[in-house]
């Protein structure tokens, strides 16, 4: 049972997908192309259950 003790994190972090030996994914034989760096936003909720 949730006691309404929450906490909320928000962040966002780049991250570049060659870093992990991904290549960029593109279409239509290279005409569209997606950037080596993407961006990832988040928010993490926790809240305090009493067990």
């Amino acid at each position: 049972m949730a006691n309404g003790k929450t906490k909320k994190f928000n962040g966002e972090k780049s991250i570049c997908l060659s870093d992990f030996n991904i290549d960029a994914p593109e279409k239509f034989m290279g005409m569209i192309k997606v950037q080596d760096e993407i961006q990832v936003n988040f928010e993490i909720l926790f809240e305090e259950i009493q067990l």
